[in-house]
């Protein structure tokens, strides 16, 4: 228990004060942290919410005044991890552009491993779309870096996809265990 406010006769400092309510990102009164018996649960992530700053704040559950759980998270950020033993197209990312004119630009990182022939591979790109709020185009063309061993057989496509969202795909050519590891950021103005 805290012991702010308190008279203190004894020597040393004084104990700070503690805080009662932490403001969060959302409108205040709404959905602010409030430390229950001294404790506020601190945790984070990522999220795919846009947000200039890049990172934003909540009290979990959202909406709820007075939890006791403060998330900070990092924004414009997204992840996937999967595998796959077929020759299908997978798509590991997709994301619609919305309604509202913008341009965006996605910056990502694939790394691959084929379990059953023990080859690696890392694809690195980077693309800017514009949308009018109904249809993506890109601008100019994509840009990329391949790295990867011989003989492995992944195709990697990503880039806008009919008709207003960008999207990550990727292929294995054989019908061998393949893991993907997809990490990537974007921005975008409106």
């Amino acid at each position: 228990m805290s012991q702010a406010g308190q008279i203190n006769s004894a020597a040393g400092p004084v104990p700070p004060t503690v805080p009662t309510i932490f403001e969060t990102d959302q409108p205040v009164g709404t959905n602010e942290a409030i430390p229950q018996n001294n404790i506020l649960i601190v945790t984070g992530g990522n999220t795919t919410d846009n947000n200039p700053l890049g990172i934003e704040t909540y009290a979990n559950p959202t909406g709820s005044m007075g939890s006791n759980n403060l998330v900070i998270e990092l924004t414009n950020r997204y992840q996937r991890s999967d595998s796959f033993s077929d020759s299908s197209s997978h798509q590991l990312y997709s994301q619609n552009l919305g309604i509202t004119p913008a341009v965006y630009i996605f910056i990502f990182t694939l790394l691959a491993l084929d379990t059953t022939a023990n080859l690696g591979a890392c694809f690195q790109g980077q693309i800017v779309i514009r949308t009018d709020g109904a249809t993506a185009t890109g601008i100019p063309e994509a840009d990329q870096y391949i790295v990867f061993e011989e003989p492995l057989a992944i195709t990697l496509t990503y880039g806008k996809l009919a008709p207003n969202s960008f999207h990550v795909t990727v292929q294995n050519s054989n019908n061998n265990d393949v893991s993907y590891n997809l990490t990537g950021t974007y921005q975008m103005v409106t």
